[in-house]
């Protein structure tokens, strides 16, 4: 069994928070640089405030699946050099990830730069299906069974979170320029 002092766990949380940190600045900086698609005095458009963590997610859900893809990789490499009868089983192991990560990629670029109403529509169409859909196919193609705390469920639920903020938030409406945003009531005291 591995121990670790209080001065290595402090130094891996303090990482972590300095790597994510980077991540929420270098995103913030890349979506601030394209402007909401609609404004309206008294509210706030862009990525920012919640819609800004929902980018975040949407990227962190993103390197995931090209984590595991890498690992993975080096996996199927080894067992078809032990024997390449095997090489069409275990490049099967490599579609969900492959999938996941290719979509859930888009998503996130999408959710970033994208300011239509059109690219939000399909960057929820393809976040739902590199989320929970090839989670389900992770079940298939890896052969494990479903289970009421497994990833597919966790999937569902956050994506049914972040479906429901992305359509029905005004932050979202006035970023992605959705039709409702145009029929946002004016705030009283707005400039």
């Amino acid at each position: 069994m591995v121990h670790f002092t209080w001065l290595q766990i402090g130094g891996f949380i303090l990482v972590s928070l300095a790597v994510i940190w980077a991540i929420v600045w270098a995103i913030g900086r890349i979506a601030k640089a394209v402007p909401p698609a609609l404004t309206k005095p008294g509210y706030k458009g862009g990525i920012g405030g919640l819609l800004l963590w929902v980018v975040v997610f949407s990227w962190i859900l993103a390197v995931t699946p090209l984590f595991r893809l890498g690992r993975d990789s080096a996996e199927v490499v080894r067992v078809m050099m032990l024997d390449a009868s095997y090489a069409g089983s275990v490049l099967g192991t490599l579609v969900p990830d492959l999938l996941s990560a290719l979509f859930l990629t888009v998503t996130a670029f999408m959710l970033t730069v994208g300011r239509s109403a059109k690219a939000l529509y399909t960057a929820l169409v393809l976040a739902w299906l590199g989320g929970p859909i090839v989670a389900l196919l992770r079940m298939y193609f890896l052969n494990t069974p479903f289970k009421i705390d497994s990833e597919p469920n966790a999937f569902f639920v956050a994506m049914i979170v972040g479906t429901i903020y992305l359509l029905f938030a005004d932050r979202s409406a006035l970023t992605y320029g959705l039709p409702r945003a145009e029929y946002l009531p004016e705030r009283e005291g707005a400039h």
